[in-house]
């Protein structure tokens, strides 16, 4: 299991409501519904991830996010999820505040693009770490925008995005002190 999901499993609290934006195949929401008994929800652009989803009971929407976001409710679900998508979707910023119009909270994990071996990287190789954050290289997605911990903390202080909760998981080096410069990524639970 990623180490994000045992994360943001722990963030949720037992008979909630929970939208995953970006749901994949639904491990996710499988793990939920299963051992916290939500009632789940995804939505999901690839066909073939959707019907895996859907596979294992999940509910979930084929289709694109920005357009059936707004259709939603205020507060209507406790928790929106935003599970390694934030940097793939062609307007970030419309998908955050969506996401925290419609749930209570919201939880964001993603790489952290100020990492050390990406830094490295790009100062002694000239180009981006492959496959270091990501599993995929920049050129395999439609959208790719990378961003670092300082720089999402700054976004959600510069549009008073409440931060409750912010956990970083480390690489292989064992000093915690510069998150920015040694987390691999971050799970963020917010509050609009």
């Amino acid at each position: 299991m990623r180490k994000d999901f045992k994360i943001i499993f722990s963030l949720i609290n037992n008979n909630s409501k929970v939208l995953d934006l970006g749901c994949g195949s639904g491990d996710l929401l499988e793990l939920l519904a299963k051992k916290k008994t939500i009632v789940a929800k995804g939505i999901e652009i690839h066909p073939k991830k959707a019907s895996e989803s859907i596979a294992k009971g999940i509910s979930v929407y084929e289709g694109d996010m920005f357009e059936v976001l707004p259709n939603y409710k205020t507060k209507s679900y406790d928790y929106v999820i935003l599970s390694q998508t934030l940097s793939e979707v062609s307007d970030p910023k419309v998908i955050l505040s969506e996401s925290l119009r419609v749930g209570k909270k919201v939880i964001v994990s993603f790489a952290n693009f100020g990492y050390i071996s990406n830094r490295l990287s790009i100062l002694l190789k000239g180009r981006i770490a492959q496959k270091t954050l990501y599993d995929y290289c920049w050129y395999e997605k439609k959208y790719f925008h990378p961003f670092s911990i300082l720089e999402f903390e700054r976004y959600c202080l510069q549009n008073d995005i409440r931060i409750i909760k912010k956990i970083l998981i480390f690489g292989p080096v064992l000093l915690k002190h510069y998150p920015n410069l040694l987390a691999r990524h971050a799970v963020f639970l917010l509050e609009g």
